[in-house]
């Protein structure tokens, strides 16, 4: 007689909780006007197969929706999330080289994956004052930019990447195939222009008309009213009551504050709705 086995579900963070009950809402992407680059980024994971498909890696990315430029990416054997984290971290890296800062309030799109809505991704996006933005589940046309990438890079590199035999030598080829997406490959949405070239141009036009004064690029996104006042109050109220036992809690979860014994949980609406 054959057993039934008890495959246990992971349980929902508390981020993914609240992420659940917003839904679309999190999505504050398709609310938003990008008019400019530096506005928003997004992000996404895929498998690579290289080695004629007997060997996967995983590429991650984070781009600008409007300047189509890849600021950020990282290749990494497992789908963890300190591979989503160095790519933003490189992205940030690049987006201060180009300005010498960075901006206040980026929008950061990605979908709902664990390794995005994990703790220490979320903390490294709130730390850097980036604003979070969430596909829905299930919904990949809420993310097309990063679609998009993909599907071309895998177009035009497979039989390339078929013939690599070794994660390095996939690192090495990514790398080249990064510097080649960003300074040479045009676009029809930036006039047929390379992302780089797109970029810093935006950057020696805008300085110029503003006198090298400094900017924010976050005026251009919409204020995202879509709630009503009594949606917010319920929603506040909601996750305002979730008392969490502190001896249980991680002590590095951000959305807790620490009050007589307990965390108090913070309301994550505040991070999607300004």
């Amino acid at each position: 007689m054959q057993l039934k086995r008890n495959i246990k579900k992971r349980k929902a963070s508390l981020i993914q909780k609240i992420l659940i009950s917003l839904s679309d809402r999190a999505n504050l992407l398709i609310r938003s006007t990008i008019e400019k680059p530096f506005q928003a980024l997004t992000s996404d994971m895929s498998e690579i197969w290289y080695n004629h498909g007997k060997n996967k890696a995983y590429l991650a990315v984070h781009k600008d929706v409007f300047g189509q430029i890849a600021y950020g990416w990282a290749l990494g054997k497992t789908m963890e999330a300190s591979l989503v984290i160095e790519s933003l971290n490189k992205a940030l890296k690049k987006i201060k080289r180009l300005l010498g800062y960075l901006p206040k309030k980026i929008l950061a799109h990605q979908d709902q994956g664990s390794q995005y809505t994990g703790y220490e991704y979320v903390d490294c996006v709130l730390k850097n004052k980036l604003v979070l933005s969430y596909s829905t589940p299930g919904t990949p046309t809420d993310n097309p930019g990063q679609e998009s990438f993909f599907g071309r890079l895998k177009d035009e590199c497979q039989d390339e990447i078929d013939e690599i035999t070794s994660f390095s030598e996939l690192n090495r080829f990514m790398a080249q195939r990064m510097k080649y997406y960003n300074s040479r490959r045009t676009h029809t949405s930036i006039s047929y222009q390379a992302p780089e070239k797109f970029t810093k141009h935006f950057i020696r036009k805008f300085s110029l008309s503003s006198k090298k004064k400094r900017f924010s690029f976050s005026r251009g996104v919409q204020r995202c009213d879509f709630m009503t006042a009594e949606d917010k109050f319920k929603l506040k109220l909601e996750i305002f009551t979730i008392k969490v036992n502190f001896y249980s809690s991680p002590c590095q979860n951000i959305f807790f504050l620490l009050k007589s014994k307990q965390l108090l949980l913070i309301p994550l609406a505040r991070l999607f709705v300004k």
